[in-house]
């Protein structure tokens, strides 16, 4: 297992996508840095290209008089708050700790050096 680095500064992690495979990838990722807090920041973040989508009305989380479920909205607006990405990993829960960030200079700001 990886530990910290002399200096106990804990490792930040970015996906890179959120289609199918970016969000089976973020969500094992997640789970293992959730795993392993003393390695890692807790917070992963996913980049996601920002479409609109609808919860679709077979979706678990599907509620008439919910905002969400109120015409189009935005991906990530959706994941961060049912985390569940409803278009590409539908009925499948992603981690608490997994974070949709729609802006990708953001996202890659972990790889900058503090």
């Amino acid at each position: 297992m990886t530990r910290l680095a002399p200096y106990g500064k804990r490792h930040k992690v970015t996906v890179i996508g959120s289609g199918n495979w970016g969000s089976v990838i973020s969500k094992m990722v997640a789970e293992n840095v959730a795993a392993n807090p003393d390695t890692f920041e807790l917070t992963v973040d996913m980049w996601v290209y920002d479409e609109k989508v609808e919860v679709p009305q077979t979706s678990k989380h599907y509620d008439p008089a919910s905002p969400l479920c109120d015409g189009p909205q935005n991906l990530t607006e959706i994941i961060n708050k049912l985390h569940e990405n409803v278009k590409y990993l539908p009925n499948i829960t992603l981690p608490s700790n997994l974070r949709a960030n729609p802006s990708l200079e953001e996202a890659v700001k972990v790889f900058a050096t503090d």
